[in-house]
């Protein structure tokens, strides 16, 4: 019976097993710093307002200055396309 293929590349790096020791305590820390804040907004009854200009929302600005930019790097690509195969090169 022939040997699995796990079998055959040996045990893995000292590297490898360190980076991903050190990704899954990087997410466990994340996780941690996640429920203290959820706590702490729990203990206080509300979550902290978030910051705003003129009373709109900083996160709907930054989203629709993404979907402008998405619209207008859209157009310049189906614009060089047409301009593409207008030329046929």
């Amino acid at each position: 019976m022939p040997k699995p293929l796990s079998s055959l590349a040996g045990p893995p790096p000292a590297a490898a097993n360190a980076v991903s020791h050190n990704r899954f305590l990087g997410r466990l820390i994340a996780l941690g710093g996640g429920l203290v804040a959820t706590t702490a907004w729990a203990a206080t009854g509300a979550p902290p307002e978030p910051p705003a200009i003129a009373g709109i929302p900083v996160d709907f600005i930054l989203f629709a200055a993404t979907l402008v930019g998405d619209g207008i790097t859209a157009e310049r690509i189906e614009h060089t396309q047409l301009q593409v195969t207008r030329r046929g090169s």
